[in-house]
C-alpha cells in the first residue's frame, strides 16, 4: 500500500539527508525576484546560501525568461514605493479628518481643526521620513550586483527551451489540467488568461522542464518556490505541505523523489546542512513571503 499511495508518506530522514548532499536543487522565479525584495543583510546571505550548493544549481529556461522579464518591473515598482506610500498615507490620513471636520466642527469639546492640523503634520513627517530611506535606495543604474551574482551563479545551469510544437503541446495539455485543477499553475487563469500561453502556463512550463531535466540526469529534487497558491500547496490547519499530485507526478515521470519548500524553510534546512545564515535573515525571508 505504502508503494501505490507513497506521495501521502513523508519520507524516511536518512533519505531526506541523501537527498541533501546530491540531489538537483531548482529555484523557482519568485524565489530570485524575492531577492530585490530583501534588505541588504539578509540579500547577501541568501545569495551566499545559493553559491554554498553552487555546483548542484540549475533553473529550466522558463525560469531564467521569467526573471530577465520582470525584474525591471520589480526595481520599478520598489523605488516608486516611496512617493506611491507617502502620497496615500497623505491622502487618507488628512482626507479622514477633512471628510469629519464638518460634523464635528460644532462639537463643544473636540476641536477638530487642531486635530486636523496634527494630521497633517504626522504626514508631513511620515513623508520626510519615507524622502530620507528613498535616498538609501540601491541605485540599479549604476550597476546590479543582484544580477551580476545571478549570472554568475547560473552560468551554464539554464536549461534549454522547449520547441515551440512540444509549447504548444504543453499549453493544450495546461488547458485540460487547468480546467479540472491539476496543479500547478491553474491558480494563473483568472490574473494572466489574457498575457498570453507562455504567461498563463507559464507554472507549468517550469514545472514540466523540470521533470524533464531530472529525468535525463536520473536525480532527485530540491525545488524552492515562495508561489503560496493553492496550485502548489495543500493547507491543513494553517500548515502548508506540497500538493501530493506533483510529488507523484514527480516521481512516476522520473523515478525519483523530490522535496518541495519555500525560501524560509529551505534556509533552515541549510542551515542544518552547515551553510551559514543568522535567524535574521530567516525572519526577514518570511516576513517578505507573508
Amino acid at each position: 500500500m505504502k508503494k501505490q499511495f507513497a506521495e501521502y508518506y513523508e519520507l524516511p530522514e536518512e533519505r531526506i539527508k541523501e537527498i541533501w548532499e546530491d540531489s538537483l536543487i531548482v529555484f523557482d522565479t519568485n524565489v530570485l525576484l524575492n531577492l530585490y525584495r530583501y534588505n541588504e543583510d539578509a540579500r547577501t546571505e541568501f545569495i551566499n546560501v545559493i553559491k554554498f550548493y553552487k555546483e548542484r544549481l540549475w533553473i529550466p529556461y522558463q525560469v531564467g525568461l521569467e526573471f530577465h522579464r520582470r525584474r525591471e518591473e520589480i526595481m520599478r515598482k520598489n523605488a516608486k514605493a516611496y512617493n506611491v506610500l507617502a502620497e496615500k498615507i497623505s491622502k487618507e490620513l488628512v482626507g479622514v479628518v477633512s471628510s469629519l471636520e464638518s460634523e464635528y466642527i460644532r462639537h463643544p469639546y473636540i476641536s477638530i481643526k487642531d486635530i486636523k492640523k496634527r494630521v497633517e503634520k504626522c504626514a508631513e513627517s511620515i513623508t520626510k521620513t519615507l524622502e530620507k530611506q528613498a535616498l538609501a535606495h540601491p541605485d540599479y543604474s549604476n550597476g546590479d550586483e543582484i544580477l551580476q551574482s545571478i549570472t554568475e551563479l547560473f552560468d551554464g545551469r539554464v536549461g534549454s527551451d522547449f520547441e515551440e510544437k512540444d509549447l504548444e503541446a504543453l499549453y493544450k495539455e495546461g488547458e485540460k489540467r487547468y480546467a479540472n485543477k491539476i496543479p500547478p499553475g491553474y491558480c494563473d487563469e483568472k490574473n494572466k488568461k489574457d498575457k498570453g500561453k507562455r504567461s498563463l502556463y507559464g507554472d507549468l512550463v517550469v514545472w514540466k522542464q523540470t521533470i524533464h531535466h531530472c529525468k535525463e540526469q536520473a536525480k532527485s529534487l530540491i525545488f524552492i518556490t515562495d508561489d503560496h497558491k493553492p496550485d502548489w500547496w495543500d493547507k491543513v490547519e494553517g500548515k502548508h505541505t506540497p500538493r501530493k499530485e506533483l510529488i507523484k507526478e514527480f516521481a512516476d515521470s522520473t523515478v525519483q523523489n523530490i522535496l518541495i519548500y519555500d525560501s524560509s524553510r529551505f534556509l533552515e534546512y541549510a542551515k542544518r546542512n552547515k551553510a551559514k545564515i543568522s535567524p535574521k535573515t530567516i525572519r526577514e525571508v518570511e516576513k517578505v513571503k507573508q
